[in-house]
Parts: structure tokens; C-alpha cells; sequence
């Protein structure tokens, strides 16, 4: 199947039979679209709290933006499939095709899964990697987490610092500890 589309026009999806070797040539008229809402809601798949700021791209579309502090954002758009993706610092990426039909509040509720572990250090994203292919939400942080270090279960200090990595410096090191102990995060060290 192909699909043949403009923002603003009705796309049209067509099914073809693709052969080795040969060309094949179609030619579609598309119609102007009508417009629909999107509603969208987006809440942290943990806490089921609204999550403010996410920023929010429709892909092939002119529509970007972020949720507002009730984690809501609404706009109209022309009818149609499109990728929406989602992103906030400290939670999973998420890309998924929304449909919008035609004078229609279009309400799309989606959870953005945090990530457990950040990863300080890590040489060439080796062990986020390894802990996302083994099914562990983590991402690779710096020396910044202090700032929203909350969002994270467990800290995974990799001290590897004769490899590239910044060392912090002995304040910041005893801020990182007192931090994690005020928001009961788990700290992990190896090297």
C-alpha cells in the first residue's frame, strides 16, 4: 500500500504490486482536507500526574508545541493519519500514528513511561544500551540530574573517568549524595 499526501489535502492510500525491475507510475488528485481537533492528554505512566512541557511534533505537519501545566494540548488539524511524537527529559521517547477524522474532537490520551535509571558517564552509551535491551528504562544523564533528580529510582555512576568522562568535583559529589538521600534515590556504583 502507498499513501499519497499533502498537509491539507485527503490523503489517499492505494494498494500496488511492486515487481523487480519494472517502473510503476501513479498519479493521484487530492481533495482538500477538512479540519478535526486534537485533544491531547498526556500524564506520567508512573504517577498518573499531568505532565507539563512535553514537547509535541505532528509529524509532516506545521504543528509543534508543549503540553500546558495540566499536561493538555489542543489544535486543529486536517483530517487524516499522522506520526505524533512525544518527548520530556527523564521519560521514553513516543511516536505512534494518530488518525484525525473530519469535524471531531479527536482525544488522544497517551503515558510517557519514565525512565528508572540515568546513567552518569556512560562511554558510548554502552550500558544504557544494555539496560534498555534488557527491558530497564535508562538514559544517559550528566552532572545536570541534580536539578531533577527525583525522576530517577537509581543513579548508576560509572567511574570510568580515565576513558573521557567529566569527574565531578567534590562539592557537586557531596550535593549528589545528599540529594539522593533526600528523595530516596538509589545510588550505584562501578568502575
Amino acid at each position: 500500500t502507498i499513501m499519497a499526501s499533502y498537509y491539507g489535502k485527503k490523503q489517499v492510500a492505494q494498494k500496488v504490486n511492486l515487481v523487480s525491475g519494472y517502473t510503476l507510475e501513479r498519479n493521484f488528485k487530492l481533495e482538500d482536507a477538512s479540519q478535526g481537533a486534537l485533544e491531547l492528554k498526556v500524564t506520567d505512566k508512573r504517577t498518573k500526574e499531568p505532565l507539563s512541557n512535553v514537547e509535541i511534533e505532528l509529524e509532516e505537519t506545521p504543528i509543534i508545541g508543549n503540553t500546558n501545566d495540566e499536561g493538555s494540548f489542543s489544535e486543529e488539524v486536517y483530517e487524516g493519519e499522522y506520526y505524533l511524537t512525544l518527548s520530556l527529559v527523564g521519560y521514553a521517547k513516543v511516536k505512534q500514528i494518530v488518525t484525525i477524522k473530519a469535524s471531531q474532537e479527536n482525544k488522544v490520551e497517551i503515558e510517557l513511561q519514565p525512565f528508572d535509571i540515568a546513567v552518569l558517564n556512560d562511554w558510548n552509551g554502552e550500558v544504557t544500551t544494555v539496560l534498555n535491551r534488557n527491558g530497564f528504562y535508562a538514559e544517559e544523564r550528566d552532572w545536570n540530574i541534580l536539578e531533577d533528580i527525583n525522576k530517577y529510582k537509581i543513579i548508576y555512576l560509572n567511574g570510568a573517568y580515565t576513558s573521557g568522562g567529566t569527574p565531578p568535583n567534590e562539592e557537586t559529589f557531596k550535593r549528589l549524595l545528599s540529594i539522593a538521600k533526600e528523595h530516596d534515590v538509589d545510588l550505584v556504583f562501578v568502575d
